[in-house]
């Protein structure tokens, strides 16, 4: 191999391993990217999980309340009626 050649093949594996760093440069910018998002994902999923809870457990409350006033309002009646 001649010097000539050996400068060229030089050259152009440098601009190899500058196009590799820039490469590598970009994906740790995406992992970085990643990251936050997958973080903020999970924050609104916790949100959203904990916003399901409230409802399920607001549901089983007003059933329950419901079935107390019920029993509350026919025992009053049954009372008022009977005597």
């Amino acid at each position: 191999m001649s010097p000539a050649e050996h400068a060229v093949l030089s050259a152009k594996l440098d601009a190899v391993r500058e196009h590799q760093h820039r490469q590598d440069q970009k994906l740790d910018s995406i992992e970085q990217h990643v990251k936050a998002t997958n973080g903020r994902v999970m924050s609104l999923e916790l949100w959203r999980a904990r916003v399901e809870g409230v409802r399920a457990g607001v549901s089983w409350v007003s059933v329950a309340f419901g079935s107390v006033l019920t029993g509350t309002v026919t025992g009053v009646l049954v009372y008022v009626l009977t005597h």
